[in-house]
């Protein structure tokens, strides 16, 4: 049956998804890939290492963000970024070191924090 719009349909993995139904992690991961210049891939995926330093600064402000606004645990962190705990524990010392000393890493994590 076609929508009033035309042909499109709503795909079955959608339907019932709103606006509300979107992880608040999933609100903050957006405005940290924003502010960064990187993509949701780049946050999640699985190299380890500072070789891509762009999205190593933004996963490690993402760390600290989810923490800090949504007050989730490391290990929750960990499971929402494909991390063990610990990484997530040293990630935000080390986003804590950057913010003290990186001025365009502080101020990228300004704008993700005002959204």
């Amino acid at each position: 049956m076609a929508s009033p719009q035309g042909d499109f349909q709503t795909p079955a993995s959608l339907r019932g998804v709103t606006r509300d139904s979107v992880e608040p992690s999933d609100r903050v991961l957006a405005r940290i890939c924003d502010a960064f210049s990187v993509s949701i891939q780049d946050l999640k995926k699985d190299s380890l290492g500072w070789h891509d330093y762009p999205s190593s600064c933004a996963r490690i402000a993402a760390y600290r963000l989810i923490r800090e606004e949504l007050k989730y645990s490391y290990p929750r962190i960990g499971r929402i970024m494909r991390r063990d705990h610990s990484t997530v524990m040293s990630g935000i010392r080390r986003a804590n070191e950057l913010l003290a000393t990186d001025p365009n890493f502080a101020a990228a994590y300004e704008r993700a924090r005002q959204g």
